[in-house]
């Protein structure tokens, strides 16, 4: 074989999959010519076999890069003696030019009037929620949900929850983990339920916590509630619990559940406080991951459901965030406001003559 030099630039055809050893990686590369053959233009000048036994390499290929993205590769190429099969690449150095688009295909979700829906092409019936997260049920096609402008309750075919091993589970997919964005319009929220119900649809997990076993049987009525995946305050907490610990939000289930189940929404603000080593956390410096720093809370829920007196329900009074107690978000208001008492007690302690241990004013 000769073995030679190379630097070239092209795009990821397959995903990045682990070697036959551990900490190796290979993938397929396909190097377009920069002019290309005008007989055959999509024709490609090669299609590069590429692995590497670097293990920063390696971490990044399997970990961030995705078929369709554009990287600059530098290893020793290698051709087969008899020149069948393909050319063989030592990746030595590696860096992403360019990032392809996240596909999210056969999953989609769509938004229609006061509902938001999944389409799945691997799923005949289509998965039905409100803006707020909550379940609605299930409907034969999209065009029984509504259209945006004109969104009357959608033909529904079923009220239960989905079991995914009734269903044919999605195709495994990479996925970018969504994250904990700043504060926009409504749309964030519901964005942040999309992305997760997304994601777990995608791993086959049921949108409804399983009820844990219990050592004691319970009394009749005192059962625990079921816990829905699909609130914010559940997608929230799942998030969180992944960003934080770097790992898939499925992973997270479990433990959202826990927490959903043990401490409900409130139980947000003392998981915010146990990841930052259980310190407290002043909200007017720091955003609230349920509400983005709204100070509102983002399920908008009603008078009736919150159980507001009587007389609140004719007063125009808000709906405050049961995480920040409707902290207003402002660190440099409140930074400015906090030097400026700083100073004023500053001055008062030097300007106020503190007494002798007799009792008499001490002498200047």
């Amino acid at each position: 074989m000769n073995a030679t030099s190379l630097t070239v630039e092209g795009y990821t055809d397959t995903p990045p999959e682990p070697g036959t050893t551990p900490g190796t990686a290979r993938f397929t590369l396909i190097h377009f010519p920069a002019t290309p053959d005008r007989a055959a233009p999509e024709a490609p000048e090669a299609l590069l076999e590429c692995s590497t036994t670097h293990p920063g390499l390696t971490h990044l290929l399997l970990s961030q890069v995705q078929p369709g993205d554009l990287l600059h590769v530098t290893g020793t190429l290698t051709r087969p003696p008899d020149g069948n099969g393909l050319a063989r690449l030592q990746v030595e150095a590696l860096e992403v030019r360019d990032v392809a688009l996240p596909v999210l295909d056969p999953l989609a979700v769509e938004c229609s009037g006061s509902y938001v829906y999944v389409v799945d092409a691997t799923n005949p019936q289509v998965p039905v929620f409100t803006h707020a997260g909550k379940w609605i049920g299930q409907a034969d096609t999209p065009d029984a949900v509504g259209t945006p402008h004109q969104a009357p309750p959608p033909r529904l075919t079923s009220t239960a929850t989905p079991n995914p091993a009734h269903q044919h589970p999605a195709p495994r997919r990479r996925m970018r983990e969504p994250m904990l964005t700043s504060p926009s319009p409504r749309d964030t929220f519901h964005g942040r339920i999309a992305d997760v119900v997304t994601h777990l649809i995608a791993e086959g997990l049921p949108l409804t916590a399983p009820t844990p076993p219990s050592a004691a049987p319970h009394e009749p009525g005192t059962a625990p509630e079921p816990v829905g995946r699909t609130t914010l305050a559940w997608c929230t907490a799942a998030l969180m619990l992944a960003n934080h610990h770097h790992t898939p939000i499925h992973q997270q289930a479990p433990s959202a559940d826990a927490l959903m189940r043990e401490r409900g929404v409130r139980g947000l603000a003392e998981l915010h406080s146990d990841l930052h080593h259980g310190a407290p956390v002043d909200y007017n410096f720091t955003r609230c991951p349920y509400c983005s720093g709204t100070a509102d809370d983002p399920t908008e829920p009603t008078c009736e459901e919150l159980r507001c007196p009587p007389e609140a329900e004719f007063a125009d009074h808000y709906h405050l965030c049961p995480v920040c107690d409707g902290a207003q978000y402002a660190p440099e208001y409140h930074a400015e406001e906090r030097l400026t008492e700083l100073d004023r007690l500053l001055t008062d302690t030097i300007s106020t003559p503190r007494p002798s241990r007799l009792g008499l004013p001490r002498r200047r």
